[in-house]
């Protein structure tokens, strides 16, 4: 076992590594902080007024079920509908990135949860954009939006939120993610979505894998370049060479996969064994808010899921050609 400075200084060394992170939710992002004083000002009861026990509500430390840390957004979404607060928790999470050291971010969220009080899914990428743009102008961190998708939300909603996507493409938004419940959801029901980006050479990703192993399959029928979570895919060993040789990509999320319970632990993370097989990765947090982690927590946490200091570096620089850049971009991590 570390002591604590031997710890401390492997944590310093691996914030040392420049990071890609590619799984990021805007509204799972938010710090507590912002989230007592956004109450504040907006006139929103939350269920603490000062944050040492408004934290206690706001993150989920310990594993649970995934209904239970959903309920956290029913506390986050009401502070998040209008275009400034949805601008200051862009550019928040850029600078909370680039105290992470990382070079490239794309963070998703889902314009059709912001329209309470009126604001189109237009206004509402429009205001995630402004703040993207004005973190990259003070801490230098790239970022790319991708808009989710979810299950279960009329289908007017979601057709608003992809024509939102179709418009704003090249423009700072960088592809289409669905997310939501898969095993009351599945994403046949979403195939034309999918179909019509892939038409337009929009780049996908896809919640799967999750709950049900089916939800991968159906991903890679869609034609996806990369699949979040996707836990269950060791449940079926011709899916898993599937997804190698193609090449689909998974984006990690080591702590949300336990906190959530569909993992029992860190060490049993099947990473290790995607990695083996020449799966591409990357490691993401998530909802560093909801879960009070950074991206160097995750490196940390791959070390005891069987990663290597050098094989984290690998990771990271692959993580940048995982990447949904416009055409003919390029970056590096």
């Amino acid at each position: 076992m570390r002591n604590d400075s031997s710890a401390a200084n492997a944590k310093r060394s691996l914030r040392e590594i420049p990071k890609v992170e590619l799984h990021c939710h805007l509204d799972g992002a938010l710090r507590p902080a912002t989230i007592l004083e956004l109450g504040r000002a907006q006139g929103v009861r939350l269920p603490a007024d000062r944050l040492p026990e408004l934290i206690r509500h706001v993150q989920v430390t310990k594993p649970c079920t995934l209904t239970e840390c959903l309920k956290v957004f029913d506390l986050v979404l009401p502070l998040l509908q209008d275009a400034d607060s949805l601008a200051r928790a862009a550019y928040e999470l850029v600078e909370d990135s680039a105290q992470d050291n990382i070079r490239h971010l794309e963070v998703r969220f889902a314009p059709a949860l912001h329209g309470s009080r009126g604001l189109s899914t237009d206004d509402a990428v429009a205001a995630v954009l402004r703040g993207l743009a004005r973190g990259h102008a003070r801490f230098g961190v790239s970022t790319g939006v991708i808009v989710c998708l979810l299950r279960g939300l009329p289908e007017s909603r979601n057709a608003a939120a992809f024509e939102s996507l179709r418009r704003a493409y090249g423009s700072g938004v960088v592809g289409l993610d669905l997310a939501g419940d898969e095993s009351r959801f599945p994403i046949d029901a979403y195939a034309k979505f999918f179909e019509r980006a892939r038409e337009l050479g929009i780049p996908a990703t896809c919640h799967a894998g999750e709950s049900r192993v089916q939800e991968i399959r159906a991903a890679l029928d869609l034609g996806v370049a990369r699949l979040g979570h996707a836990t269950r895919l060791c449940d079926d060993a011709s899916l898993l060479g599937e997804v190698a040789r193609r090449g689909v990509a998974i984006e990690v999320n080591l702590t949300s996969n336990v906190r959530t319970g569909s993992v029992p632990s860190i060490e049993s993370h099947p990473a290790r064994t995607w990695f083996e097989a020449g799966i591409p990765l990357s490691l993401n947090t998530d909802d560093r808010g909801l879960f009070g982690i950074d991206l160097t927590h995750e490196y940390d946490q791959a070390l005891l899921a069987g990663f290597t200091r050098e094989e984290l570096e690998r990771l990271a620089n692959g993580a940048m050609r995982q990447a949904f850049l416009p055409r003919g971009a390029e970056a590096r991590a």
